[in-house]
């Protein structure tokens, strides 16, 4: 795909066990942080550009929809993002966020269920069929998300600034996405992360990060 290579981190969430009990999908994501936006935390410069089509005029399979909506509140909101009035993950209260643009899931009503009453994962990962079983079709549904990582970064097919780590698997972790890769961009719409420091002064969004950070340079 044109501005698409994939990134480190997003290539390899999806790996574990290929054995997995009940709630167990072999990845387990951080949560971002609570983000609120501004009613001023749109960034009129951004503009919106439509998903790249294939030779024959259509639209490519993993592309953003063509008719990807604009925001409720504003005809300037990015590419790829629309807001919504109910906070995911259990946030209570009315603030508005950003929900970026994602790309349906297909349904699994007719994925078949094993002998063993497992659900089987039909794709490959680098050229190797993934090989990971669940008891629960929305088990199944959740992982297939790591394979095909339906959320889009506002500058995923931006012809000015291309972004090459442009999809995600979960609406959180293209939030982490876009502190950690397009900062200004992301503080500009309301959408911050507390930062967490070594004693070195290297500065971190994700305690995870300062940990390996701190194991590799030995530092407390």
């Amino acid at each position: 795909m044109a501005y698409y290579s994939g990134s480190e981190r997003y290539d390899e969430d999806w790996e574990g066990d290929a054995s997995m009990g009940d709630g167990e999908y072999g990845i387990f994501l951080d949560l971002a942080p609570n983000t609120t936006i501004g009613e001023d935390g749109i960034d009129p410069n951004l503009l919106m550009y439509p998903p790249a089509t294939n030779t024959d005029g259509e639209q490519n399979a993993h592309d953003p929809p063509a008719t990807a909506p604009y925001s409720a509140i504003t005809d300037t909101t990015p590419y790829g993002m629309a807001t919504y009035e109910q906070p995911p993950n259990g946030i209570s209260g009315g603030t508005v966020r950003y929900r970026f643009d994602e790309t349906p899931m297909p349904p699994l009503d007719n994925h078949r269920q094993e002998k063993n009453g497992t659900y089987m994962c039909n794709r490959s990962h680098k050229g190797k069929a993934c090989t990971k079983a669940f008891k629960r079709k929305t088990e199944l549904q959740k992982h297939l998300k790591t394979h095909d990582k339906p959320v889009y970064c506002p500058f995923y097919n931006d012809p000015h600034l291309p972004c090459d780590k442009g999809r995600a698997a979960e609406q959180r972790d293209m939030e982490r996405h876009v502190v950690s890769h397009h900062r200004d961009w992301a503080k500009q719409n309301g959408i911050v992360a507390e930062q967490v420091y070594c004693s070195c002064g290297e500065e971190f969004t994700r305690e995870d990060n300062l940990r390996k950070h701190q194991t590799k340079y030995g530092h407390q």
